[in-house]
């Protein structure tokens, strides 16, 4: 589930946008993708929470455990263990600010929307131990996210690569990107920080 826009006055053509997806776009820049893995998500994936506001808002990020990943596509992965590229996908726009804490959405009091769930840890975790070569994770979101995970050893992080929004057509570079025939250079203007509350505007925002 790729995000193409923010939530509020923006949308994209989603109808029209099923020929344009990160698989297709790892395939025209000559990677191979695990078509198990990618079969499993596309039967199994529960659909991310789209926001909103109120009691009405979701928030969930509804990830799979790594253990029903593992047991559904661990006999593909030797065949793909060069790389493995995790998406962490989050929401956010207009309307309503992102939950402080997430016993609400699938997650505990403790975590927050803008960090990595304890179940994306597991399933960087779950990585290092399948025997994956390298793991490159990708950013997709338009809020700042906190980013003391690539503090954590044992979660293996090689390399990050924020891609916001991409609108009806931008995901089709991502596999360009990943590939180095295109330099992603681009310096950012936000300050992607270790732990969001060390933010005086954290103290002082609604729910």
């Amino acid at each position: 589930e790729w995000i193409t826009n923010g939530t509020g006055s923006s949308s994209v053509a989603t109808s029209e946008y099923s020929d344009r997806n990160l698989k297709t776009s790892l395939e025209s820049a000559g990677f191979t993708v695990n078509e198990t893995l990618w079969d499993f998500y596309g039967e199994n994936g529960q659909g991310r929470g789209t926001g909103g506001s109120g009691q009405a808002a979701d928030w969930s990020l509804n990830e799979n455990p790594w253990s029903e990943v593992e047991a559904a596509c661990g006999d593909s992965f030797a065949d793909y263990s060069d790389a493995a590229v995790m998406i962490i996908s989050r929401t956010g726009g207009e309307g309503a600010d992102v939950p402080r804490e997430m016993s609400r959405y699938d997650g505990t009091a403790d975590e927050h929307y803008l960090e990595l769930s304890s179940t994306e840890k597991e399933i960087l975790r779950g990585i290092q131990d399948a025997g994956f070569e390298k793991t490159v994770v990708i950013i997709n979101a338009g809020n700042a996210m906190e980013m003391s995970f690539l503090d954590e050893e044992d979660l293996g992080v090689d390399a990050v690569l924020w891609v916001g929004g991409t609108g009806y057509n931008g995901v089709e570079e991502v596999g360009k990107l990943l590939s180095g025939e295109v330099n992603p250079s681009g310096h950012l203007v936000d300050t992607y920080v270790n732990d969001s509350f060390s933010s005086p505007a954290m103290q002082n925002f609604g729910d």
